[in-house]
């Protein structure tokens, strides 16, 4: 019996020994995942961090270019443009008005037709043809100039290169006036006065006259005058949209 008992009290040491290892591997093994669990815890935190920092940035960043694009935008566009304005921004088609003077309609859109097409303003035109001509396509002056716009017999043979020969046709005055003064005003850079001056007198006289510092005639003047009533009826006419050129 004694052996047994003492066979028995070491089994049940051995046993004890063995629970206590066990125990002691499972909680090893639990520390161990609960650390394992922790880290990868702590890297998926640190992941996400890292990403939504990521994102923050990029919307930081977005949201400065978007600012730094309204500021660009907002000296163009602003909120109180009238639609007055927006529409007064973009550039209408020429517009024709038949003026109140002594020629037909059908004679003043043909003038319109040569203005537009050599980018010079109808009033303008119409504006030297009656002070030239006062709307007389037959006119003949003692100085040899015809038609409306009153082209000197000096000019013709430069001008039947151009094309207008029969300066008592109205395309063909007009067109060769006209012809005329778009070349004035290229070379005198739309200097109005000048231009008018020069077409009116020829380019040596007018020269000497700018020379002594006159700058503007009575005949430039009186172009430029007539030229504003002109425009200011077909303003009228149109509902306050301008002519542009």
């Amino acid at each position: 019996m004694q052996y047994n008992v003492e066979r028995r009290r070491r089994e049940n040491i051995r046993r004890k020994r063995r629970r206590a290892r066990q125990i002691r591997r499972r909680v090893c093994l639990t520390a161990a995942c609960i650390i394992a669990g922790v880290i990868a815890v702590v890297a998926r935190t640190g992941t996400r961090a890292a990403d939504i920092n990521a994102c923050t940035q990029t919307e930081t960043g977005a949201a400065t270019v978007a600012a730094s694009n309204a500021q660009n935008i907002a000296p163009i566009l602003h909120i109180e443009d009238t639609q007055e304005e927006a529409a007064a921004a973009v550039p209408h088609e020429p517009v024709f008005v038949c003026l109140p003077v002594p020629m037909s309609e059908e004679e003043q859109r043909i003038v319109f037709d040569i203005c537009t097409d050599n980018g010079v303003a109808f009033s303008f035109v119409m504006a030297i043809i009656g002070e030239e001509s006062e709307f007389d396509k037959e006119a003949r002056s003692e100085t040899g100039d015809s038609g409306y716009m009153q082209i000197n017999d000096c000019n013709a043979e430069e001008l039947e290169r151009r094309g207008y020969a029969d300066l008592y046709d109205t395309a063909q005055n007009v067109g060769a006036g006209v012809s005329i003064l778009r070349d004035l005003f290229d070379k005198y850079e739309g200097e109005t006065h000048r231009v008018l001056m020069a077409y009116n007198m020829g380019e040596r006289r007018a020269s000497e006259l700018w020379a002594q510092g006159i700058e503007t005639s009575e005949y430039s003047r009186e172009i430029v005058e007539r030229e504003a009533e002109y425009s200011r009826f077909m303003d009228e006419q149109k509902g306050g949209k301008s002519w542009i050129d």
